[in-house]
């Protein structure tokens, strides 16, 4: 999932979407979180794809209950 770019511009539209209900429709909170979230998965694929592998099965097990 963080390795495709598209992948990463569908993550930040949900990040988006999703920081915006948190903060009552304040966009600019929002886009900001968007932007370090597409730096941040941006520079972990740039370190390599094991490492972008390493994160996202980190993620699924958390989602894992």
């Amino acid at each position: 999932f963080l390795i495709d770019g598209f992948a990463n511009a569908f993550a930040v539209i949900l990040v988006l979407r999703y920081a915006s209900q948190l903060w009552n429709g304040d966009d600019t909170s929002a886009k900001a979180l968007a932007i370090v979230c597409l730096w941040v998965t941006t520079f972990i694929n740039c370190l390599g794809v094991s490492n972008a592998a390493k994160l996202q099965n980190a993620f699924t097990g958390l989602k894992v209950p």
